[in-house]
């Protein structure tokens, strides 16, 4: 169907294509993990580091493919800090509970308010 040109192309972009993608997501789960004090900040930077790591990884294959073999070696290491950070603290020590607060008129009992 596709001579073995385009075969390899299109081989490359669907093993390395597509990590932009997760790149992208672990953006605003970086983003989301740093503003939100849900979990701690240093996961929200690993994560933001790994983005970056996986937009390296993925996108110097097509612009600079003669470096590709330099730079996943010095992005793979964000990448190796970043989502197994967040995962391991996720199963390990979970989310802070946080209770919420009851909403101003909730739980009042009508019988005892003046008149």
């Amino acid at each position: 169907m596709f001579s073995g040109s385009k075969r390899a192309l299109l081989g490359c972009w669907a093993e390395e294509g597509v990590g932009w993608i997760f790149g992208l997501w672990l953006f605003h789960f970086g983003v989301c993990v740093w503003k939100s004090h849900f979990l701690p900040r240093f996961l929200g930077v690993l994560l933001i580091a790994a983005c970056f790591g996986y937009l390296a990884v993925s996108l110097t294959p097509f612009l600079l493919p003669s470096y590709a073999n330099i730079v996943s070696r010095f992005a793979n290491i964000p990448l190796t800090l970043g989502e197994p950070a967040a995962i391991l603290w996720l199963l390990l020590m979970g989310a802070k509970d946080q209770p919420l607060e009851a909403a101003p008129g909730v739980g009042v009992d009508v019988r005892r308010i003046p008149t």
